[in-house]
């Protein structure tokens, strides 16, 4: 049974957009919208005051925002950020202003490949809005399946993709990681992957078995990333795949016959 939906909240760093456009990109904020979080289907929240960054054009698209999926779907490309910080996809910029808001981490460079997206970010939250943390931020425009770094990488988060689960986001996380060699990493979606990985070595969704740790952890290996996994592993990405299969059957119909996922 579906529980009532309450306020969401979350205890990182929530920058207070202004609305703004530049170029090709908008951003708009909701003062009120309701809506599902990542991990799990029984759980709606209202949502105040959410962003929404949008690409304008003949196709309109979302590409970000501050609704409770994008953010539960991104935390923890920036709760273990630590030391030099890697995130590559400027987007909102919200996952950089939050990861260096994190106590162990040093610095934080953003990989971004159109300047119209940071211009963007300077009318959306401008300098007096930030916090002083900002200072450790440095945005650098490159392609992030090219950029290679001149000194040690901690830790990385890769989201320069619009939709998670499709088969080409691992392929450029893999060509990040050979350039950058971060200790450690997580990629917006890969809940997704890991679960496919699992069902590929014997986990059956269908038989009320639930995804343990150690399959997780079998499938971690199995992808060769190292990814951080956030605990605990087998409830969390079975709940985030899971409810990414009943929003995008059509996704699911083609895992399950072996064609290349698409949105």
């Amino acid at each position: 049974m579906s529980e009532t939906p309450a306020l969401f909240s979350t205890d990182l760093y929530m920058p207070a957009y202004q609305p703004g456009t530049y170029g090709d990109w908008e951003l708009q904020v909701m003062p009120f919208a309701s809506g599902i979080g990542y991990w799990r289907s029984d759980k709606g929240y209202f949502i105040q005051n959410a962003a929404i960054l949008s690409h304008r054009g003949d196709a309109p698209k979302t590409w970000m925002s501050t609704t409770p999926l994008e953010i539960e779907s991104s935390e923890w490309g920036v709760r273990p950020a630590r030391g030099h910080t890697v995130i590559m996809g400027f987007g909102m910029g919200w996952t950089a202003v939050a990861a260096a808001c994190r106590e162990d981490v040093d610095r934080v460079t953003v990989i971004e490949i159109n300047p119209q997206v940071p211009a963007l970010f300077e009318q959306t939250l401008p300098p007096e809005h930030r916090p002083a943390e900002w200072e450790k931020v440095r945005v650098i425009m490159a392609d992030a399946r090219e950029w290679k770094p001149d000194t040690p990488v901690d830790f990385m988060f890769a989201d320069t993709w619009p939709v998670m689960g499709q088969a080409e986001n691992l392929a450029e996380t893999r060509k990040m990681q050979a350039n950058v060699q971060a200790e450690e990493l997580y990629y917006w979606g890969q809940e997704l992957d890991l679960v496919e990985t699992a069902i590929a070595q014997g986990w059956n969704p269908a038989d009320g078995s639930r995804l343990s740790d150690e399959a997780v952890h079998a499938a971690r290996a199995a992808l060769d990333l190292p990814l951080f996994l956030p605990a605990p592993a087998g409830l969390l990405a079975e709940g985030a795949w899971r409810e990414w299969c009943r929003r995008m059957p059509q996704w699911h119909e083609q895992q399950q016959d072996g064609t290349e996922s698409g949105s």
